[in-house]
């Protein structure tokens, strides 16, 4: 979990226009959202340029930001609200952000070994591939923001524009598929949970 504390702090400093402040957020946060932001398109180009166009924004509007509890929550927010705007105004994908979502959430498994601790054949790894393409990429998105991000299902629920009781269900639903086809090969559920869903990055620059 991030330090609520130095983090409200270093929002508060950054909206009483501290430069240092604005700085570390920056370098802070760009690999994560770069991240999430490329689960939807694979243009990096656009992708640095909605990151480098949201923290203009955040800096030009400082004085009138809302104080958060958590810079990752509400960043996570913003950027997706931006990626989908870029996207649309490009005509690469559907204007419907909804329908955008649900179709373009795309993981990519790293080169290196899924685990530090323990040893995952090829063929294991393979098949987690498989069983993570058995969800929809909306239940993906779901349990990537609550696993890797450690995102609150209300926090979910506001960055996805969804209901709380639609998180939960979500969550549960993509974690059951995920179990019945993870435990086929040998893995347990707590795999899972160890890695931080280790299968969800890539590559950020």
């Amino acid at each position: 979990m991030e330090n609520l504390k130095s983090k409200e702090q270093l929002w508060s400093d950054f909206q009483h226009g501290s430069e240092q402040a604005f700085s570390v957020l920056y370098n802070t946060y760009f690999n994560l959202l770069y991240n999430y932001a490329s689960k939807f398109t694979s243009d990096k180009d656009l992708i640095k340029d909605c990151i480098h166009d949201l923290f203009i924004r955040l800096w030009e509007r400082r004085d009138t930001t809302k104080e958060v509890t958590s810079p990752k929550f509400y960043l996570l927010k913003a950027m997706r609200h931006s990626i989908f705007n870029a996207l649309a105004e490009k005509k690469k994908l559907v204007h419907d952000e909804e329908h955008l979502a649900e179709d373009r959430f795309e993981f990519v498994l790293p080169h290196e070994s899924l685990l530090i601790s323990r040893q995952i054949s090829k063929e294991q790894q393979e098949h987690i591939v498989r069983a993570l393409n058995t969800l929809t990429d909306r239940q993906k998105e779901v349990i990537f923001l609550r696993f890797y991000n450690n995102l609150s299902y209300e926090e979910i629920a506001a960055v996805m524009d969804l209901h709380v009781d639609s998180c939960y269900n979500l969550v549960s639903k993509a974690l059951g598929l995920l179990k019945k086809n993870i435990v086929k090969v040998g893995l347990c559920l707590m795999v899972i949970n160890e890695i931080k869903l280790y299968f969800f990055l890539k590559d950020t620059v």
